[in-house]
């Protein structure tokens, strides 16, 4: 198996490792799109919602705020 380690790349280059798509935008989504931002990999997040966050999103509605987290 080849070794994807960065002593094969030219310093500064991140490896071409293709392309990952996350689904979801919460707090799970978020940390994977980034831990595999960082290994090198190109990365997609959608979400079905136009915000980030997940159920830590806080929104407001007829003039009140609601938490839309599972409190």
């Amino acid at each position: 198996m080849k070794s994807n380690s960065s002593s094969n790349f030219p310093k500064g280059r991140a490896p071409d490792l293709g392309t990952v798509l996350v689904i979801g935008a919460g707090f799970g989504g978020i940390a994977a799109a980034l831990r595999m931002r960082a290994k090198g990999f190109e990365v997609t997040l959608v979400d079905r919602l136009t915000a980030i966050g997940g159920r830590a999103q806080v929104f407001e509605r007829g003039g009140f705020r609601h938490d839309a987290g599972p409190t």
